[in-house]
């Protein structure tokens, strides 16, 4: 059975409000989720890593082709958006803590 620590990692958006846990895309091409949780090796000493998302419009249409997770903007128009990484390196540190590369 493996283990795994669910806020390894804390998405944080632009507005001090935006933080969460959960999955987010490394970008907008390929659309390749990554998850908040991390596996974890014992003994084990839990650590949690903020990185910075940002939110990526897209079409309600788009989105549903892909089968994407989005989610509508809170202004109520028909736009969507999904939540990406801002800077894919900064899950570098992430990485070298729960998987030692």
């Amino acid at each position: 059975m493996r283990h795994f620590y669910l806020n390894a990692i804390v998405w944080k958006g632009v507005e001090d409000y935006d933080t969460f846990t959960g999955s987010v895309y490394i970008d907008d091409k390929n659309f390749e989720l990554i998850s908040s949780r991390q596996f974890v090796k014992f003994p084990f000493k839990p650590k949690t890593f903020y990185i910075d998302v940002v939110r990526v419009p897209i079409t309600k249409e788009e989105a549903e082709k892909r089968r994407l997770y989005y989610s509508y903007n809170e202004d109520g128009t028909d736009g969507c958006y999904c939540t990406i990484l801002k800077d894919p390196k900064q899950l570098y540190k992430v990485f070298k803590y729960y998987i030692g590369k």
